[in-house]
């Protein structure tokens, strides 16, 4: 399924970044484009919705080269990941898809669990760092799990 929305993006990435009707958050002739992916009038996308809540995506040159993910998680927001390519790292895209991400979030409560390199920079958008002990039962989890699976 995720390799065929893949090849789907890049087939359609000139429609998708072209597209009129789509909203401008910045300048119109930029050159990154960032597309949330979510259709409100599809079946799966609305029981989607609860799971994962919004995906965006940046292009440059019609390829993707950084995407955002939150889901909800047992009721809860999660940022689940963040990525930039590497070769556009550095050039203020990643901290471009974090303030999206936090429009997004808003004022909900919302966890992640960053690499340590990571902390300082979703600090921007206020979030903090919170004992293990803090975190909901479900994420305590997965910190213990990705604990015992790393070593």
């Amino acid at each position: 399924m995720q390799q065929e929305a893949v090849v789907a993006i890049k087939e359609n990435a000139k429609q998708l970044v072209n597209d009129p009707e789509s909203p401008v958050i910045s300048d119109k002739n930029g050159s990154v484009t960032f597309i949330e992916f979510f259709d409100y009038q599809c079946t799966y996308c609305s029981k989607m919705y609860l799971i994962v809540k919004q995906v965006i995506a940046t292009f440059a040159d019609n390829v993707i080269i950084g995407v955002g993910r939150i889901s909800y998680e047992n009721n809860l927001p999660v940022l689940r990941g963040m990525q930039v390519a590497e070769s556009y790292q550095h050039q203020g895209i990643g901290m471009q898809l974090l303030k999206i991400l936090s429009d997004i979030i808003g004022t909900e409560e919302c966890y992640c669990i960053p690499h340590a390199w990571l902390e300082r920079f979703y600090g921007k958008i206020c979030f903090k760092k919170i004992l293990e002990t803090e975190a909901p039962l479900f994420l305590q989890q997965r910190i213990q799990k990705n604990r015992f699976s790393s070593t």
